[in-house]
């Protein structure tokens, strides 16, 4: 949050800003989920019809269970060097 007050606008005024780096669940996941950009399987066009009726739960399934596959093969301790880097690095955080 940023909101600045000053009594006088006549007169200069100094303010600091300061950023907090919350980070929360959400976040956590969308760095486990990071890499699956580089599967092809995550890659593939869901055909528009797919999306209608009973197809779309069905290719919500078969992309969770993908995905829970793909989750079971990280290796956590691997994967909390870059995420703990990228807590320390990373500025801004929006979801």
């Amino acid at each position: 949050m940023h909101n600045p007050y000053v009594v006088d606008i006549g007169e200069p005024s100094v303010h600091l800003t300061f950023v907090m780096r919350e980070r929360t669940p959400v976040w956590l996941a969308e760095k486990l989920i990071a890499g699956v950009i580089d599967d092809a399987a995550f890659r593939r066009v869901v055909l528009p019809g797919s999306i209608k009726g009973a197809g779309l739960a069905d290719e919500l399934r078969g992309t969770r269970d993908a995905l829970v596959k793909y989750l079971e093969a990280l290796d956590m301790d691997l994967l909390a060097v870059p995420v703990r880097e990228a807590a320390v690095t990373e500025a801004e955080y929006t979801t």
